[in-house]
């Protein structure tokens, strides 16, 4: 979980606490006990969605990783042909094998 969502979660679990402990001062003001469910509610969704959140990032990772990992030897495969067509043929050929010459 984020750090901005942990404060955040933190910020509004605190205030949840104030208003239960102080709810009949607040009830004239508007507060209901319905109004301060749906807070809690949403502290709630914010916890489950960054918990997805965070296992959407780690599944991405390692797709990341993996895909770099095929790239490498993609590059790796690639600098072996290129060297074998450049070390076995003369330049004016390159481009028969599909090499360009890039000097």
């Amino acid at each position: 979980m984020s750090k901005i969502i942990d404060t955040q979660v933190q910020k509004a679990r605190k205030i949840i606490e104030g208003l239960r402990n102080n709810q009949e001062a607040l009830a004239a003001k508007g507060l209901s006990i319905d109004k301060l469910e749906d807070l809690v509610k949403d502290a709630d969704r914010v916890l489950e969605a960054s918990a997805k959140t965070e296992a959407m990032r780690a599944e991405c990772s390692a797709q990341v990783k993996h895909t770099n990992a095929l790239l490498d030897e993609l590059k790796k495969d690639y600098a072996t042909y290129r060297n074998l067509i450049r070390n076995n043929y003369p330049q004016e050929e390159w481009i028969r094998f599909g090499l360009m010459d890039k000097r």
